[in-house]
Order: structure tokens, then sequence, then C-alpha cells
């Protein structure tokens, strides 16, 4: 790429005149420099040492022309010095253009959705992206043409660009009875039983099946027992961590805050017990108060929970205690 057409793709303004220079790769750090190479420095520091490490270009934000005057007797040689407003949509506008260029299909959803395909068996054509820019970059450079990348909507949105988009599938047949941590269903006429998944999140998982269905994909899951929402913990009746489906009580551990609402309400709406809600550091002793209960709702870390109500670690504190 020449320097003067990444000058008009990422917005950028020349504060030196280089020489007519092509960049072949980029860097976000000094570790990743490479050569014939294009740095983006967060600082001034970083910069000089990717001059002294040979890059090609230096892009900077904000006024590097104050930059460039208090170096310029250094070793810049026929380093490229370019200015933007911000670092962070400049690579957003190198995304876009290689997306473009790359003639890749893009296709968005929620962050759920998306965790979930790290869950399913991908071939290399299908890349799940990053919601951190300059990881995206490179995961774009890296990526073939015609490949299908996913990404989060709001990464999508930034780049302003029209995409595909993945939602929780509404009509999914879900055919599950009985216990809440296995799911049944049937998409596109494929039909799933018994996965060790909550039925709650049928929807999304749905929506990743559908979607890998259009492209041809042969369906196949990992262990769907470690995506990380709405996690079950087996409990007996003195509050000790039993085998799965074990137990007389439920503690539903939920990791991300933004899906509390939800699981109680789902909860909810599937018993007629009453659901209850803990926040903080769980404990033996803070579950003990809450009384009897069949489902407890727990916003925390999984195995942080676990921990507290296996019989060694509470065994273990009373010899010490």
């Amino acid at each position: 790429m020449k320097i003067n057409e990444l000058a008009n793709i990422i917005n950028g303004e020349f504060v030196n005149k280089p020489f007519e220079l092509s960049v072949e790769n980029f860097a976000v750090s000094l570790k990743q420099i490479k050569q014939n190479c294009c740095f983006f420095a967060f600082d001034e520091e970083d910069a000089l040492v990717a001059v002294e490490l040979g890059v090609f270009a230096v892009v900077l934000q904000g006024d590097a022309s104050m930059f460039w005057h208090k170096n310029k007797k250094g070793k810049f040689g026929d380093v490229a010095v370019l200015a933007v407003k911000s670092i962070k949509d400049a690579v957003l506008r190198l995304v876009k253009f290689f997306l473009m260029e790359k003639r890749l299909r893009v296709v968005a959803s929620d962050w759920l959705i998306l965790e979930l395909f790290s869950h399913v068996f991908l071939p290399k054509n299908i890349r799940i992206l990053n919601s951190n820019p300059t990881r995206v970059l490179f995961q774009i450079l890296e990526a073939a043409s015609g490949d299908v990348v996913v990404m989060e909507s709001e990464m999508a949105s930034k780049i302003a660009l029209e995409v595909e988009t993945l939602t929780p599938l509404k009509e999914v047949a879900n055919l599950s009875k009985g216990s809440f941590f296995f799911t049944t269903f049937e998409v596109g006429g494929a039909f799933f039983k018994d996965l060790a998944f909550a039925r709650i999140f049928a929807g999304e998982l749905g929506a990743v099946v559908r979607f890998l269905q259009t492209l041809g994909v042969a369906v196949r899951f990992k262990n769907l027992r470690e995506f990380g929402h709405f996690r079950p913990l087996f409990l007996n009746a003195n509050l000790n961590l039993v085998g799965f489906g074990e137990g007389q009580k439920v503690i539903v551990v939920e990791e991300d805050e933004r899906l509390l609402a939800r699981v109680a309400a789902w909860l909810r709406s599937q018993t007629k017990e009453e659901i209850r809600v803990v926040f903080g550091e769980v404990s033996r002793e803070s579950v003990a108060v809450v009384g009897d209960f069949r489902y407890l709702l727990v916003h925390g870390e999984f195995n942080e929970v676990a921990l507290a109500f296996s019989v060694a670690e509470n065994e273990g504190a009373g010899l010490f205690d």
C-alpha cells in the first residue's frame, strides 16, 4: 500500500515530506514490527523506538507536528509521520478498507450470540472478530478473500457497513421438558436432543445453528456446559456441593450483570418457587440466612461460588478455625 493511499484511508495528515514509500505490514505494539511496517503509536516514546527499529511510517494521535519538530534531528531518515485525530478511528477506517477490498461477508450479532460461536466447531473461512479494533485489524489482514467474519453489532455500526444481522431465533422449535439445564430443539429440519445447555438461551443457540446451516456447515458443538451463563450448582440439604442433578437445591450462577434481570424473570416464569437473587460474596453462611429454597440466583464467578460450597473447602476451614 502506497503511503499516500494510507494517508487517504485513515484521514491522516503528513507532518513531513517523505519519499514515495509503500507499507506492507502494520503494528500497534513494538513486538509486532516487521519490515516495511507502519506503526500506530499511542505515545511519543514508542514512536521513537519504532523509528529506531526501522519502520517506514508512524501514525500519531493529535499534534504530531510538535513531535516531528522536537525530534527531526534524530534518526528519522525517510520515515513518514502522519497525524490523525484518533488512533482508534484511524484503525477502524483501515479495517473498513480491508473488509471491502477482500470482499468479506460481514455478519453482526449481539454479544451473547457472538460468545456462543466459541462453543461451536467452525471452518477456517468463518472468523469471529474481537471487540478490540486493533485486534480486529490483524484478524482481517489474516482473512482470505470471501471469508465470513462475525462481529458484535456495536463494532459493525462504527464501521458503517451494510451487514447481515443475527438475532435470537424466536421460531426455534424448543421441545425441552423437565430440566432447565438441558435443551432439545429443531432448526431447519435438524434435531438436537438433550444438549447440556440452558434452554433459556435456545433462541440464541438456534440463531447460530440456522446461520451455519445457510452456509452448508455441519453443526458440531464443543462442551456447552462451559458456556459461562446460567450455570447450575447442585447442593444437598447441608449445602454441600454434589454432582450434576443430584441435589435438592440449585444455585444458578450468572456472571454477567447484563443478564441478571432476564434470568430472574425467566426462572420465575418456569416455576412457582420463589426466586431470590444474591449479590456480592457468597458463602455457606450467607446462603443459610436465605432459608429454605429450591432455586437461588447468584451473581458471581462460577468457580469461586463452587469453591465456597465444596466439601473439601469447608472441611479444611473447620480444621484450622
